[in-house]
């Protein structure tokens, strides 16, 4: 099921212990470290729940909607066409910052990641 972004701050506001250093993080949504890039996170939560994006970042499934992320290209073209247009606004949205964690690999190369 979809959720808001502040719906997603709050769930990340409990109690967790994270350390930078020797500091201690108490709150991971307003620590200047952390603090962008759970409003970025956020903000892709309420692009789900957007009314005039909701087609193309969610679907309706057993009588919910889910994120595009979730959507299996069962024996559709269409399904992976629709998955891959949700996963290019994301990274549109994030100047590339999240994308699909897939390898991209070429004839010559390894994953990105190694």
């Amino acid at each position: 099921m979809l959720r808001t972004g502040e719906e997603h701050l709050k769930s990340i506001r409990d109690g967790r212990v994270i350390y930078i250093g020797d500091e201690r993080v108490d709150d991971v949504t307003r620590h200047p470290a952390f603090r962008n890039a759970a409003r970025t996170v956020a903000e892709l939560y309420d692009m789900k729940c957007d009314p005039s994006a909701r087609e193309l970042m969610s679907y309706e499934e057993d009588g919910g909607r889910h994120s595009i992320y979730f959507l299996r290209a069962r024996a559709s073209r269409e399904d992976l066409q629709r998955r891959t247009l949700g996963h290019r606004r994301i990274a549109d949205f994030t100047y590339g910052m999240f994308r699909a964690l897939a390898p991209i690999t070429s004839r010559h190369s390894s994953p990105a990641w190694q």
